[in-house]
């Protein structure tokens, strides 16, 4: 099964000559950059900082907490033998104790904390950014090195056969 596909993709190509397209230096970096991992760091990174700047923001929300607590005392106080009063009667103390509170914060002021971390934010993602552009920039010139080094080996193969032709 393998073998047909293969024969049947190599066909049309015998069939109709040997037709070479021509790749030009633009279409090469476009396709080493797309093929390079830096350039999928790229998008990650706008991603992280945008998602930082807004976790920056949430400190301006108000936040609720709910909170709660339940104790149970296996012995309490009897306060009519410690305290014996003549005619009134203390209230017993319950061998069970709950509590529930709900609070609210919300910053109010914060000295400029949120902003002075969205602009640390902002400026860390410039300089990643401007890392990646390195990376890839450095990647065009190697594409650069190898394009001009086939062009150059490709004439020096047509002056090669030029030269043999006038030999013979």
């Amino acid at each position: 099964m393998h073998k047909l596909l293969t024969i049947l993709i190599i066909m049309p190509s015998v069939a109709f000559g040997q037709h070479q397209d021509t790749l030009t230096l633009f279409e090469c970096h476009e396709m080493a950059i797309n093929a390079d991992p830096a350039s999928r760091e790229k998008m990650l990174l706008e991603t992280q900082n945008r998602l930082k700047v807004q976790n920056a923001n949430r400190n301006w929300f108000p936040s609720l907490d709910l909170n709660g607590s339940y104790t149970w005392q296996s012995e309490v106080v009897d306060l009519d033998m410690v305290l014996p009063v003549q005619g009134i009667e203390l209230p017993r103390m319950p061998h069970y104790n709950y509590k529930m509170t709900l609070d609210i914060h919300q910053t109010i002021y914060d000295g400029g904390i949120a902003r002075s971390q969205k602009e640390i934010e902002n400026s860390s993602y410039a300089v990643s950014r401007q890392q990646v552009e390195v990376e890839l920039n450095a990647l065009k010139e190697r594409v650069n090195s190898i394009f001009f080094y086939l062009l150059f080996m490709e004439k020096q193969e047509q002056m090669t056969s030029h030269m043999l032709e006038e030999l013979n």
